[in-house]
């Protein structure tokens, strides 16, 4: 029923199907360049609210921009740009914290696809994030678009306002999880738009169009190369690669076949169950923490409330806030290291009781871990099981050695081209990055050659001084 919906809005969105005339028409008039986002993701309670208190209700790039425009602009859609044309700088959005962060500096790159005999320096085109709006790796859904200006969409570090494009095509791209690449090959279409109020572009309407007014083979090389590459021993080969250049008309139905649209109203009561969910769960931890012999109480209990709302809890915290850390900082730290334990789990590990550390959980033929993660802890005398919450820092840090990701917590983005924002979340680092990227594999490597100690590298990942909260056990010693 959900996609049945979807798919109806999709129409009505693509219902003119002389789009391509009725586009002409639309866009030869004058069309605001900016809107402001409408709606309030962060207008929640105190204890859920954004971690700055002096401007609590910030807007959600996301969750608070449309899709498309409600006017009759069948074929005109909004963007957050993540890069801007000749910008040496990509970010990415926080789905958590609706804050931009660095993702790469680009370098110069030689083109492996081998379309381009010129260094892939700096985008001829902006990309952008479209509001609201999946592909089918359900990440939020990318468009390029084009301009004859040079700055015609200035980046936000903060964004409250989105950007206009026309779209007029899209590109498939293939995706290589990890090598081999035959076994582990996924494709998502990522959208091709022109700056509704650049003149140079008011007459293209397609891909082939496009080829004559920029250098179109360029910016699908450009854009394949940062996207990420893979790594076999001292070789760079491509991880994405275009699949399929498309026509509006191919777009639309491949857009209406594979996209998935975010629904307001239900995604609203998804976030008040999570709510509730934080609530009880802390309050029970409390009671646990204060009282002799709470710990193994609490190992009870967090293996029972996994067997029967672990799915919704883990699905919460990767995409709901669930504490305030101005006004319970230890509520805050101690979700963040559950929710590193659950993406270690997530992700092929399982904490091994007898090491008192995470190990490689392979799968086997049938795609499923050879370890049960949970019957493993069942095993587990508590003041062991506590301790795995501390020691998946470790276990992130390692994990690109075994993954094709791994994740990094985020506190502030300092970096020297950061955002300087306030971001308190996980941020999932996909290990073909860039070329241009400093990846875990390469930090493991300054740690064997003695140039960077162990405990710098995991403060890479997790802030050091923070540990999980402290229980008494019967004899009044304290396990933590």
């Amino acid at each position: 029923m959900k996609k049945n919906i979807f798919f109806i809005f999709l129409i009505l969105i693509f219902s003119s199907c002389a789009a391509l005339k009725t586009s002409k028409t639309i866009i030869e008039r004058p069309i605001d360049v900016s809107e402001k986002f409408s709606g309030d993701w962060f207008k929640v309670p105190l204890r859920f609210q954004s971690d700055d208190p002096e401007k609590p209700y910030l807007k959600h790039p996301f969750y608070d921009g449309d899709f498309q425009s409600k006017k009759n602009d069948r074929d005109v859609f909004y963007f957050v740009p993540l890069y801007e044309k000749e910008s040496t700088v990509a970010y990415d959005l926080d789905m958590l914290s609706g804050k931009m962060y660095q993702a790469q500096v680009f370098c110069p790159l030689d083109d492996l696809s081998q379309r381009v005999s010129n260094s892939l320096t700096k985008p001829n085109f902006t990309l952008g994030l479209i509001p609201r709006s999946y592909n089918e790796l359900n990440k939020p859904m990318q468009v390029m678009v084009f301009s004859g200006y040079k700055k015609s969409h200035q980046l936000s570090k903060r964004p409250e306002q989105y950007f206009k494009t026309r779209i007029i095509g899209s590109l498939i791209i293939n995706y290589c999880e990890k090598i081999p690449c035959r076994n582990h090959q996924k494709k998502f279409q990522v959208l091709v738009g022109v700056d509704p109020l650049s003149e140079e572009f008011f007459n293209v309407e397609s891909i082939a169009d496009l080829y004559q007014l920029t250098d179109f083979d360029y910016a699908k090389s450009f854009l394949i190369n940062h996207m990420g590459l893979h790594r076999v021993g001292s070789r760079w080969t491509l991880a994405y690669n275009v699949d399929t250049e498309m026509t509006y008309e191919d777009a639309q139905v491949y857009l209406l076949k594979n996209a998935r649209h975010f629904n307001w109203d239900k995604t609203i009561q998804k976030r008040e169950q999570c709510f509730s969910l934080y609530d009880n769960f802390w309050k029970e931890f409390q009671q646990y923490q204060a009282r002799e012999g709470g710990l193994e109480l609490f190992q009870k209990y967090f293996l029972e409330h996994q067997k029967s709302q672990g799915d919704l809890f883990s699905e919460c915290l990767k995409t709901v806030r669930a504490a305030n850390i101005n006004e319970n900082p230890e509520r805050h730290w101690t979700f963040e290291l559950i929710k590193a334990f659950y993406l270690l789990s997530e992700s092929g590990f399982y904490f091994h009781c007898g090491d008192k550390a995470w190990v490689y959980n392979p799968k086997n033929s049938e795609g499923q871990f050879l370890i049960d993660q949970w019957s493993q802890l069942n095993k587990c005398k508590a003041e062991v099981f506590i301790t795995s919450f501390d020691r998946t820092i470790n276990g992130i840090a390692l994990m690109a050695n075994q993954n094709s990701f791994t994740y990094r917590y985020i506190e502030y983005d300092s970096k020297s081209a950061g955002s300087y924002q306030k971001i308190y979340s996980w941020i999932l680092e996909d290990s073909k990055r860039s070329a241009c990227s400093t990846s875990s594999r390469q930090n493991e490597r300054k740690w064997e050659k003695g140039e960077s100690t162990r405990e710098s590298i995991l403060d890479e990942v997790f802030p050091s001084d923070v540990h999980f909260p402290i229980f008494k056990k019967s004899e009044d010693k304290i396990v933590h």
